[in-house]
């Protein structure tokens, strides 16, 4: 099943995702967003529950979303997720959520991207954004003497 040509296909709804669609709308485009996850900025509850940004409240503002003066000078994990979670409503775009991305292809023949999911589902685009970002899978390097070592590793996620 292929649906209409999208202007823009935005992969990812974390912030680097949901911040490209901010300024897409802003540039007169109509993206469509597409998250593997239940919702925007998921991988973000993930998260260790202490944890605060370490670039302070005004330096860690998105596009059209600084955090409020309620997040105090170091915003928690939570204050971010309420802000991303609040963006597509704020932005005036949408986030399909539950979609795996599992291919991205050229179709040069007819000048689009194909973009196949997990379902079988097919979208295609003019232009695709991959925004999946580094923190969607927790990565647990393999340390040197990790082997000998006795006691649990555990990733703070």
């Amino acid at each position: 099943m292929t649906n209409s040509t999208h202007e823009v296909i935005v992969v990812g709804a974390g912030p680097a995702g949901l911040s490209a669609a901010w300024a897409l709308v802003k540039a007169g485009l109509r993206p469509l967003v597409l998250e593997q996850a239940a919702s925007a900025g998921a991988s973000w509850r993930n998260h260790y529950d202490g944890l605060r940004l370490n670039t302070g409240r005004r330096l860690s503002r998105l596009p059209g979303s600084p955090l409020p003066r309620a997040a105090g000078g170091w915003p928690t994990r939570d204050d971010l997720v309420q802000l991303l979670e609040s963006m597509p409503a704020r932005g005036g775009f949408s986030v399909q959520t539950g979609v795996e991305v599992t291919r991205i292809a050229r179709d040069s023949q007819h000048g689009h991207w194909r973009v196949s999911d997990a379902q079988g589902k097919h979208y295609t685009g003019h232009a695709v954004v991959v925004a999946t970002g580094g923190t969607r899978v927790p990565v647990l390097p393999d340390w040197a003497g990790q082997a000998d070592f006795g006691g649990r590793v555990l990733h703070s996620s």
